[in-house]
């Protein structure tokens, strides 16, 4: 199989500078361990077979600062069947998480 190679294009926030992120693949934002792992390839093949995908997932922020996002990652398709690009829409749940974490 192709790997994905899916490269942040445009970056929407007010935590993180875009500089060092636009061009950069995604996993620039897990673990490295979960960027090994077989759940982290087969989030990617579903993504690259068309399927969306949503969850709370845990990411790394500016200076590998535990980050939670509640998120849809949604494959976007041409014309032709081809995945263009995938599109995440995200919101910041990492204070909700933590709280409930410490309950």
């Amino acid at each position: 199989m192709k790997k994905m190679g899916f490269a942040v294009t445009k970056v929407h926030t007010t935590r993180q500078s875009v500089i060092g992120i636009v061009g950069n693949h995604h996993s620039m934002f897990v673990d490295p361990s979960y960027k090994a792992s077989a759940e982290y390839k087969t989030f990617w093949e579903n993504l690259s077979k068309g399927k969306p995908d949503a969850n709370v997932y845990k990411r790394i922020g500016k200076g590998g600062k535990e980050v939670w996002l509640q998120a849809t990652y949604n494959p976007i398709i041409d014309m032709n069947g081809k995945i263009i690009k995938v599109v995440k829409f995200a919101t910041d749940v990492t204070k909700a998480k933590l709280a409930d974490a410490q309950n």
